[in-house]
């Protein structure tokens, strides 16, 4: 789905630009990655730490969104969003953990330890590069991003 299809939808709608929910939803990330980070990951751990790691990593590219003046009611439309900032890297990562997340939820796929350890390193590259150009962007976050 496009970024105009998610507008045209309604699953992408135009707001204000929200600094407040934008730190909230920083400080949610931030907890939700130092509890993974210092979390154990083994066969009963790995699929509740990847999925707290995924929904770190939303946080941040939803108050990404807020900052911008968008609310996005749906995890394909922050992709579109990602694309539409000229973040493809970070748009393609985020959908493969976005299909990983369904997977889990949806059909019952589980994933391994070893697999689990590798991608949440990946997840938190992504979440490192989009910290970074927020704190580049929005000089009104970087307090709250420097966590």
């Amino acid at each position: 789905m496009t970024w105009d299809e998610c507008i045209r939808d309604g699953w992408a709608k135009a707001s204000f630009r929200d600094v407040q929910r934008a730190k909230s939803l920083i400080g949610v990330s931030s907890r939700r990655e130092k509890f993974v980070k210092r979390s154990v990951v083994d066969d009963v751990s790995a699929i509740s730490l990847f999925c707290d790691m995924y929904e770190s990593l939303l946080g941040l590219c939803q108050a990404m969104a807020f900052m911008e003046g968008f609310n996005i009611l749906n995890h394909v439309c922050v992709t579109s969003f990602l694309e539409k900032q000229g973040l493809p890297d970070i748009a393609r990562d985020f959908d493969r953990f976005r299909k990983l997340r369904n997977g889990l939820n949806y059909y019952g796929r589980l994933l391994d330890a070893n697999f689990v350890r590798k991608t949440l390193g990946e997840m938190r590259s992504s979440e490192s590069r989009l910290r970074k150009l927020m704190a580049e962007r929005y000089a009104t976050l970087r307090d709250v991003l420097a966590d």
